[in-house]
């Protein structure tokens, strides 16, 4: 009864008898199917493994070259691989999986996962780990993207392990791997998960670096906003990484980071950054590390990142933060001591001058014109007082000048033969005359005059100052003399 023989799932011996029979007979391809389909069912309910493995072999050679039952092909040989597996028959196992993963089309997503699942079992079954690994790869992979993160989870480890062992250096591949299916099907916590044990293990040793974990570490920060987190990253990074040029550029950001954290930038990496600056001739940003550094009570070499601030600022034209720091390193400073403290009062006089701050010049020139210092010159001194008097002059504060005048008699210029003093007391007698002391001028017309007359050389002067004095005697006082002529 051939209706019976079809529908029947756990066959008798004379149904089976009579489907071996005809198979034999010249039916039609789907008949053949159908009648091999039924002793395979008939075997596996029976758990007859034996003969479900003859039958499916005879599918097998049936449906080999067919187009019409590709699928049922493809379901077939996975089962008579499924077979020898658990039968222990490994070798046999993996030629069959093997053969249907390469025949397998693209397309059947889910029989290749399968196919490869079982020939990463069979590999590690063999002993043949680098199989196992190639295999494992492929399935893991291809399954994490379309599963939950942790069923992937366990595979990515195993495949960690197994790189290592067989050291074929696949680590970042799968690391990146595991943390990309981690964005797509992972939450925050499992992504940083993954990046945590990946920068691990490229912190580990030179030889592990790369900069793909730390660049995907600092991406993920920056859109969580986690500075704190990102701070450290970064700094690990830079102490990680063997390109200077990158490192700077590390450093660059965590300084912009901390200042938006409102802290201090560790004095190492200014330091570095410093020094990177100053190689590279990049003065500007060599000028704003000084400026932090010499602001920095904790540094102990702040007075030296003063002095190198003051001349680096004045080589960039930088007036006012050259002006302050050359006051910061003035400060306290009673009585010039060394070749740099004069260098720093005249550039304070300079400074002063170009930034039009009146009371800091007029302040530092009489620094400079009472200098009992041997470094500042009786003819330095002379030209402070010039300048002093200039200013008062200028602002028409005639009495003040006169005043300073004296005071310069007294403390500046102590050599009374100093060559020029007749300048000085004539210079004082223009400005007693513009004052309109007309006596006064006459006494420091006289002095001058007394002191040219002392120093030789100076003939064609004392002579002019006589005339001088005699215009004036004579515009005053008519008739009379100042002295005999």
């Amino acid at each position: 009864n051939n209706t019976a023989v079809i529908f029947a799932t756990i066959l008798t011996e004379n149904q089976k008898a009579s489907a071996l029979e005809a198979l034999k007979n010249d039916k039609k391809e789907d008949e053949k199917v159908k009648l091999l389909l039924l002793l395979v069912s008939s075997s596996q309910e029976e758990i007859l493994i034996e003969d479900e493995l003859t039958y499916r072999k005879r599918l097998y050679e049936l449906l080999k070259n067919t187009t019409t039952f590709k699928k049922l092909h493809y379901a077939n040989l996975h089962a008579i691989g499924k077979i020898h597996f658990d039968a222990g028959d490994y070798d046999r196992s993996n030629r069959v999986f093997k053969e249907l993963h390469d025949t397998l089309p693209l397309s059947e997503v889910k029989s290749r996962q399968l196919a490869l699942q079982y020939l990463a079992k069979l590999s590690e079954k063999t002993g043949k780990s680098s199989e196992q690994e190639r295999y494992l790869a492929k399935y893991v992979i291809s399954t994490g993207k379309t599963s939950e993160f942790y069923n992937s989870s366990g595979g990515f480890e195993q495949l960690l392990l197994l790189t290592e062992k067989n050291k074929t250096h696949q680590h970042h591949y799968y690391f990146e791997n595991w943390y990309d299916i981690a964005l797509n099907n992972g939450s925050e916590k499992d992504q940083q998960r993954v990046l945590t044990q990946w920068v691990n293990f490229t912190t580990e040793d030179k030889a592990n670096f790369s900069e793909k974990p730390f660049e995907a570490y600092i991406e993920y920060l920056t859109t969580l906003n986690q500075l704190e987190g990102l701070r450290e990253i970064l700094l690990l990074y830079a102490q990680s990484v063997n390109s200077d040029k990158k490192r700077v550029s590390l450093y660059e950001e965590i300084r912009s980071l901390d200042e938006r954290l409102q802290k201090d930038t560790d004095l190492g990496i200014l330091t570095h950054l410093y020094n990177s600056y100053s190689r590279e001739g990049q003065n500007d940003k060599k000028q704003e590390i000084l400026l932090i550094l010499s602001s920095r009570q904790d540094y102990r070499d702040r007075s030296t990142a003063l002095s190198e601030l003051a001349a680096l600022s004045l080589k960039n034209e930088d007036w006012l933060l050259s002006f302050n720091t050359h006051q910061e390193l003035f400060k306290g400073i009673k009585e010039v001591e060394s070749n740099k403290q004069r260098i720093l009062l005249d550039n304070l006089i300079s400074l002063s001058q170009r930034l039009s701050k009146e009371d800091s010049l007029i302040h530092y020139l009489k620094v400079k014109a009472l200098s009992q210092s041997p470094l500042i010159k009786d003819g330095d001194k002379h030209k402070a007082l010039i300048l002093l008097l200039d200013q008062f002059e200028a602002n028409r504060e005639y009495q003040t000048a006169l005043q300073f005048y004296s005071v310069f008699v007294e403390e500046g210029i102590k050599n009374t033969d100093y060559p020029e003093y007749y300048q000085i007391h004539f210079r004082a007698a223009l400005i007693a005359e513009k004052s309109g002391d007309f006596d006064l001028t006459i006494e420091l017309l006289n002095r001058s005059f007394e002191h040219a007359v002392r120093v030789l050389g100076h003939q064609e002067r004392f002579i002019k100052i006589a005339q001088r004095i005699l215009l004036l005697t004579e515009a005053h006082q008519p008739g009379e003399a100042e002295f005999a002529v």
